[in-house]
């Protein structure tokens, strides 16, 4: 069965799958800057995770109407009569709309910026003094680079238990040896985790000598 088209909230309203305003939402952003320095805003991701689930979780409940609706008389066969693939359906629904994820699964981050959960933990670490090394502007550049090296370290160093990640993603994290982060115009952020420290250093180098070709370039015109 095709999965609904989500509901995309920008921490303002609702949009529908074109773009189109459903409704406002009291403002909601997508950071707080409790002491200062820019953590992901919980509220904002629960938000966005259930807006986005919504048409499915309410087609999941309609599929369900039936069951509710059945007779009195008929109350005593309710459980030999739900249909499971219904019920496997109305119950995946709740748990997406809940956030109540696989815990051996990386968490997609839904509608926003970033691609999974875990790209955005990783972005917010490195707004708080996390890259070893930046590359471009997106201001200047069109995109930005960032490389986070000793990633089996780094990030128990800013937050010892990663609290905020399950199982899955902790494993990811700490067994790459470190990151680099990617921001188009559009404020999208990529994440690229490296296995090994030589894949991750000709990665960067390669990036570092294109910014340099482009310097070079315009001191020459």
């Amino acid at each position: 069965m095709k999965t609904p088209t989500p509901f995309r909230f920008d921490g303002h309203g609702i949009n529908d799958a074109d773009g189109q305003r459903i409704c406002k939402v009291t403002s909601c952003d997508p950071y707080i800057y409790p002491d200062g320095q820019p953590i992901r805003n919980a509220e904002f991701d629960q938000l966005s995770n259930l807006f986005a689930t919504a048409p499915e979780l309410l087609n999941a409940l309609k599929d369900l109407l039936h069951v509710i609706r059945m007779p009195r008389e008929n109350s005593d066969q309710l459980a030999g009569r739900l249909n499971s693939v219904v019920m496997d359906r109305a119950i995946e629904a709740i748990r997406k709309a809940t956030m109540e994820t696989d815990e051996t699964a990386i968490r997609p981050y839904g509608p926003g910026k970033f691609n999974t959960i875990l790209d955005s933990y990783v972005y917010s670490v490195s707004l708080d003094g996390g890259c070893d090394e930046e590359e471009g502007s997106v201001d200047e550049h069109g995109e930005w680079y960032g490389i986070m090296r000793n990633g089996r370290t780094i990030f128990r160093d800013h937050d010892p238990l990663l609290e905020t990640l399950n199982s899955a993603e902790q494993e990811k994290l700490t067994s790459s040896v470190g990151v680099i982060l990617r921001e188009d115009s559009q404020g999208f952020v990529y994440v690229t985790y490296y296995a090994a420290d030589e894949a991750l250093e000709v990665a960067w180098s390669q990036i570092s000598d294109h910014f340099r070709e482009e310097e070079t370039h315009e001191d020459t015109e």
